[in-house]
């Protein structure tokens, strides 16, 4: 058995990136962090894999999609409506005035490495209502599953 030296930096260093974690995996930290960043989700069957993204506010026109090696990646821009009307007299300084400001905008980049290898000459997106929808059909691979006999 080795001996490990105790170090109280390094376990507080540990606990720092479990606790960094936790905040990075909550849905609230988009939201707290200022910028646009979508929602996905994915799930599989046996023959599909699906990819769900919430782009509110996105047309469609503004979203690209690519597939390099086995990552997807989702990417665009969620613009600020501008206002045609400026009845503020700090309109003309080019200012608005809001009461409450909590939705995001800006560029995003979404990428996730998909499990298994997808057949991407096959690979169909849906986008309605604000939600992109990816159907990645899975390439069957080879069993190489075996049982080994102990000689």
């Amino acid at each position: 058995m080795t001996l490990i030296k105790f170090s109280p930096f390094r376990e507080i260093e540990t606990l720092e990136n479990q606790i960094q974690k936790i905040f990075n995996d909550l849905p609230l930290t988009r939201r707290m962090s200022g910028s646009f960043n979508p929602a996905i989700d994915l799930r599989e069957d046996e023959k599909n894999l699906y990819l769900t993204a919430e782009l509110p506010g996105i047309e469609k026109e503004e979203v690209k999609i690519s597939l390099h090696n086995d990552v997807l990646t989702i990417s665009g821009e969620r613009k600020r409506e501008e206002k045609k009307e400026k009845a503020h007299l700090n309109a003309a300084v080019g200012q608005e005035n809001y009461y409450h400001l909590e939705m995001c905008y800006g560029t995003f980049n979404r990428s996730v490495t998909l499990p298994v290898e997808v057949d991407n000459e096959k690979i169909e997106a849906n986008f309605k209502n604000g939600i992109l929808k990816i159907q990645l059909p899975k390439i069957n691979p080879k069993d190489i599953s075996k049982t080994i006999e102990i000689k």
